[in-house]
């Protein structure tokens, strides 16, 4: 129990060292290469995760934006995509349709869902808790 509470402490005080890029940081930033093949990329991401990845459906409602995540006390950038995906599970059955976020750096998945927890709903909303979108920023 102990163990636990400072584990809880130590990720709160970690979390907090982070901060947000400034605008001289936003335009200096090396984002890498807009990804093209992003949609072709993710399929083959989940071709060795799912069940049955050839009946696996996919939305692709956006175009990559510049985005950056704070990693403690650093802030790495990249580019958001999201991705809609809906497969069937054991039974056959489709799941129901669930949206992920990635980052990319040029063709390549820089962090995704399973490496490193990344909230989707930067894919359905606009919200900057701990997460950046540059656009946005520039206009304050």
């Amino acid at each position: 129990m102990l163990k636990k509470i400072v584990f809880c402490w130590a990720v709160l005080v970690l979390a907090g060292c982070a901060s947000a890029p400034t605008q001289s940081q936003f335009e200096s930033a090396d984002f890498g290469v807009q990804p093209i093949e992003y949609e072709k990329t993710i399929k083959t991401y989940y071709e060795s995760r799912l069940k049955d990845p050839f009946s696996a459906q996919y939305k692709f409602t956006h175009k990559p934006k510049k985005f950056y995540i704070n990693d403690l006390k650093r802030n790495i950038f990249g580019w958001k995509v999201c991705a809609t995906i809906n497969a069937k599970n054991s039974y056959g059955g489709y799941i129901g349709w669930k949206t992920e976020m990635f980052m990319f750096r040029g063709e390549k998945i820089y962090r995704s869902p399973d490496l490193i927890v990344l909230p989707s709903e930067p894919c359905n909303a606009n919200e900057e808790s701990g997460i950046g979108f540059i656009e946005e920023m520039k206009a304050k």
